[in-house]
């Protein structure tokens, strides 16, 4: 992991809170947040029969521990994902696992880039929001983390967004 200066650092006011946030090092497909909370994707394979079989390859992402951790594409299930700066609040649609991908040939493949999924962690009566970015800025691999944010602040003033690491 490690830590840059970002170009948020130029526009934040004196009231801004700072979000838990890690640049990873390296493209990983799992993540940890404080708590021991995990976010992580999952590839599968199933075969299909309409009318004739094929491998559909399904690539989900989940989460560690459904009473604590959901996770939003925007506002609702089959959106794409959140582009930087969007609101992750209550507002937004939650679920306990994202389908990212589904391929259903050589040819028709759904995909997403340079897009945010928001996060919503729930501890001791409190309620944070946060994000992770799920590809790099030059559109490489959307099966990766490459960053994530979270706030763990007690300061309840402010929203998150996505690609933000202060809270505005």
């Amino acid at each position: 992991m490690s830590c840059k200066k970002d170009e948020d650092l130029k526009s934040i006011d004196n009231d801004s809170t700072a979000l838990f946030y890690v640049k990873l090092d390296t493209p990983n497909d799992t993540i940890q947040l404080p708590g021991n909370l995990n976010i992580f994707f999952e590839f599968y394979t199933t075969i299909v029969y309409s009318p004739h079989p094929y491998e559909q390859t399904n690539i989900n992402i989940k989460i560690s521990k459904t009473s604590e951790l959901l996770l939003s594409t925007g506002n609702d299930s089959y959106a794409p994902l959140l582009d930087r700066d969007s609101i992750i609040d209550t507002s937004i649609y939650w679920q306990s696992e994202l389908i990212v991908v589904q391929h259903f040939d050589v040819s028709n493949t759904m995909s997403i880039s340079r897009k945010y999924i928001g996060i919503k962690c729930t501890k001791g009566g409190k309620t944070y929001f946060g994000w992770a970015k799920c590809s790099d800025e030059n559109n490489n691999s959307i099966y990766s983390f490459y960053e994530y944010a979270i706030d763990t602040s007690s300061i309840n003033r402010g929203v998150v967004r996505a690609g933000r690491r202060y809270k505005s």
